[in-house]
């Protein structure tokens, strides 16, 4: 157990996304860009640097490296507490780069309790129930509208000037907003990975094209603020495994 805990590439993937979040931290800090750009950088990269390294990986390797990731990740994130990080720099500015100011004091509990779903919902059935996210592709176009889709709403939502809407918020009294540009990213991105990851010659195809963009934004629009990863991820997946079975019959 100890060396699951302990497994290299997945230490390697948790050090790089602690490094890069000292880095983007002290440019919020300095000023350089607001927290939101940093935010969704570590956002995307959180995903995509344990799906690079590892994507090849097999056997009980691969249950070894998505639990000490998920265990790893965990931990790190329990250094954020205001009580350690007070007193270690290095963790102060790191923290930073996840702030978002209108959500103190609660940026921790966003974090936290979105980790959990996570690991509950996501990690741990995919590990000890292999046929959970089946098929592969399914599962490769939920997880891209999550990484880019999502990753980029906020990004675009502020730049693009648009109509903004109110979402409901866990543990703030106040409620918080959502820009119909950036709900328009997640409709695009949608679109995009279907074209580019579902088979063009399955009889669902074009059901798909037209249904999962407008089911995917519907998903992260309705989702509580700051807590919408787990929902887009199994929304968008289990609804093209629905429209499969339903009329693909596989």
């Amino acid at each position: 157990m100890f060396s699951e805990i302990l497994n290299p590439i997945a230490a390697l993937c948790v050090l790089l996304n602690f490094g890069l979040s000292y880095l983007l931290g002290l440019g919020v800090k300095l000023g350089w860009y607001p927290s939101f750009v940093s935010r969704k950088i570590l956002h995307i990269s959180f995903f995509l640097l344990p799906y690079y390294f590892g994507r090849e990986l097999s056997g009980q390797f691969a249950v070894n490296f998505a639990i000490s990731f998920s265990v790893l990740t965990t931990l790190r994130y329990a250094l954020y507490i205001e009580r350690v990080r007070s007193k270690v720099r290095f963790l102060d500015v790191s923290f930073l780069a996840y702030e978002r100011i209108e959500d103190r004091p609660y940026n921790l509990h966003y974090l936290f309790f979105q980790r959990v779903v996570q690991l509950l919902l996501i990690n741990l059935p995919a590990v000890f129930v292999p046929e959970y996210f089946r098929p592969s592709y399914i599962y490769q176009i939920a997880f891209m509208i999550l990484v880019f889709g999502d990753g980029l709403a906020e990004p675009v939502g502020r730049w693009v000037k648009s109509p903004k809407y109110s979402v409901f918020t866990l543990w703030l009294e106040r409620p918080s907003h959502r820009s119909w540009a950036g709900s328009a990213c997640v409709y695009v991105v949608s679109f995009i990975c279907v074209v580019a990851f579902y088979p063009n010659e399955r009889p669902e195809f074009v059901l798909q094209l037209i249904l999962l963009p407008l089911v995917a934004t519907s998903i992260e629009a309705l989702a509580p603020h700051s807590i919408d990863n787990p929902f887009i991820l199994l929304g968008s997946f289990w609804f093209m495994r629905l429209i499969q079975e339903l009329v693909g019959g596989a």
